[in-house]
């Protein structure tokens, strides 16, 4: 921390915001406004000195009963006006503020009229985020005000000599609290004017300075509140200032040495408060606290300068400075930098318009911080992320669309890619040379006859597969499908038999006798519909659904039977398909599909719900 010594010289050498003035306007510092500077440099000195105390003790000279109904206990601060005590109102018994003015002051009647009005402000707003006024007194003793007591005596500005600048987490908070007074002052119908670190009153409940920021903004008890409502004015007290300040400078010669005060602190107000104040409103309030964010961010006003005349150049010519904290600290986020350039944007017309405006800016800022984060504040600071997020949705989506639109479309090719291929006779074992192979325009067939021996499939049926076959019988006759078990002797598991009888076709299902039986190697035939569905199609279009104990032979997605396997074994089932026996004169077979168990039920999802 900077010795008392250093922190005056630092003080001296930079300009004061409380009196400046610009040569161009004819405005001057005069004594008066000198001495005030003096008198605030010193008070400013004993809070940054190394052994701050949020009081100093009551001078000896100033009685306790200096303001009636109240005892005065220490001081808070001093400055050109008068001072700050704190005091014990003895009425209500509570501590409050009294800021009784100067005795050389407390004669005049415009201070007095100024001291009415800034007291008739604060009692008419009430709000957290703003000091709050009690009551005003006028006696033989002078004049004061009785003000909210804010415990600590911490403001903007001896906070950061203390701790140093402050976090950015901190600082949102600062805004977003400073920017809710301000916006209920204004609905009342005031604009302050004089937003700037001094005016920013920390609670804290120790008799001692804070250790860190942390101990401070977690407090139960943290509030932040705006005071200094001196300046403060309606819009049509701004205009006829603004109006009486325009016909002076017309009016008097720019030599004189009493020149026309500037309304508020030159290094934080905005640009139009110093050159044209009839068009002073909330913004220039909003550009004040862009200023203040960027002292209590950097420990540095925005537009530092020796004279008023750098200031107001520099103000008139360019838009507020992105902040930049001195290490070890992080660069500011975008999104805070973003607004704080946009609340001290130059021109009046770039800055946000209102503060219901701001105030949802800051809250967005504010809302990963806090633990109430609503949806609407979430969606609102995290927009870009959420648009990247869902672009990335979409894109991601219409790829998984397109993925299962080529799959589909490959399912349903799938069969008729198997289909083209079991119809040559290379995927079957037995007497090739008695079958044909020829081609039509529906696809390849297989051509036998009652001469053609028996045909097996070289692909084994496995639990859960299906085979799709198609066959159609030249004249009347009958054909027989087999089903055997692999690597077992005897009577096959199921037998299929197709007859064609004058226009109509039929299929007998038969199959082994459940165990117990007394001819167990007979075949009983399995119930089911005598005729097809279909009966009259020449072509039978058979589906064999392969299972474990069962099979169900289906004609397209009618169920004719089950036929049941009688096994005693638990060893893993397979099946042979084969063409048995042709008993006409000739039969074409097609469509001869083996589909696999993981493709069956894609393919055929509804097989089952038709069952019997």
């Amino acid at each position: 921390m900077e010795s008392p010594l250093e922190s005056t010289r630092t003080l001296h050498s930079r300009v004061d915001e409380t009196q400046l003035s610009r040569e161009e306007t004819g405005v001057r510092l005069t004594r008066t406004q000198v001495q005030k500077i003096r008198e605030s440099l010193r008070a400013r000195l004993r809070t940054v000195d190394s052994r701050w105390r949020p009081f100093s003790p009551l001078p000896a000279d100033v009685p306790p009963d200096l303001v009636p109904g109240c005892t005065l206990q220490a001081v808070i601060g001093s400055g050109g006006m008068g001072t700050v005590y704190l005091a014990r109102q003895n009425a209500l018994g509570r501590q409050v503020a009294v800021k009784v003015l100067n005795s050389r002051l407390a004669n005049d009647p415009a201070f007095l009229d100024k001291l009415r009005k800034e007291a008739q402000i604060m009692g008419t707003l009430s709000h957290p985020n703003l000091v709050g006024c009690h009551d005003i007194i006028v006696s033989r003793n002078g004049a004061c005000i009785l003000m909210e007591y804010i415990p600590g005596h911490l403001n903007g500005r001896n906070l950061v000599h203390l701790l140093g600048p402050i976090p950015e987490r901190y600082a949102i908070t600062v805004i977003h609290a400073v920017a809710k007074g301000l916006a209920y002052a204004y609905e009342k119908g005031f604009t302050h004017r004089d937003v700037k670190p001094d005016n920013l009153l920390f609670a804290f409940q120790d008799n001692r300075p804070p250790k860190s920021y942390e101990e401070l903004f977690h407090d139960p008890n943290f509030r932040v509140a705006l005071c200094d409502f001196g300046i403060a004015a309606t819009q049509n007290q701004i205009l006829e200032e603004g109006e009486r300040e325009r016909v002076a400078r017309e009016g008097e010669p720019e030599e004189e040495e009493e020149g026309n005060a500037i309304v508020g602190s030159p290094l934080y107000m905005a640009p139009e408060q110093a050159l044209m104040p009839e068009e002073v409103d909330c913004r220039s309030d909003i550009y004040s606290l862009a200023c203040t964010a960027y002292y209590l961010l950097t420990g540095k006003p925005p537009f530092p300068g020796k004279s008023l005349e750098e200031v107001m150049e520099l103000k008139t010519q360019c838009d507020l400075p992105l902040p930049v904290p001195p290490p070890p600290a992080k660069p500011l986020t975008p999104a805070l930098g973003r607004t704080l350039l946009r609340m001290g944007a130059l021109q009046q017309e770039d800055r946000f318009q209102s503060y219901p405006r701001l105030l949802e800016a800051l809250a967005t800022l504010e809302a990963p911080y806090v633990s109430h984060l609503s949806f609407r504040i979430f969606t609102y600071h995290y927009r870009k992320f959420l648009l990247r997020l869902f672009c990335a949705a979409t894109i991601l989506g219409c790829l998984i669309l397109l993925g299962t639109y080529a799959y589909t479309g490959w399912l349903d090719t799938y069969e008729k890619r198997l289909m083209d291929n079991t119809v040559f006779l290379g995927k079957w074992d037995g007497v090739l040379s008695s079958w044909q192979q020829a081609f039509t325009e529906d696809g390849g067939v297989l051509v036998g006859s009652h001469r053609s021996g028996p045909l097996t499939l070289k692909e084994r049926l496995n639990a859960g597969d299906y085979l799709r076959i198609s066959l159609n019988l030249q004249d009347i006759g009958s054909v027989t499908l087999m089903l055997n078990q692999k690597g077992r002797e005897g009577p096959p598991l199921a037998r299929i038999t197709c007859y064609r009888e004058p226009r109509k076709n039929v299929v007998q299902l038969s199959s082994l006798p459940p165990p117990g039986k007394d001819s167990p190697t007979s075949f009983e035939e399995v119930p089911g519909p005598t005729l097809l569905p279909d009966a009259t199609n020449p072509w039978v279009h058979l589906r064999i659904q392969f299972h474990e104990e069962y099979c169900i032979v289906w004609n397209q997605d009618i169920p004719l039977g089950i036929c049941h396997f009688p096994l005693e074994t638990s060893l893993p089932l397979e099946a042979a398909f084969s063409i048995s026996r042709i008993n006409c004169q000739q039969v074409q077979f097609g469509n001869i599909a083996l589909v696999r168990e993981k493709f069956a039920q894609r393919l055929r999802p509804r097989l089952n719900e038709n069952l019997p």
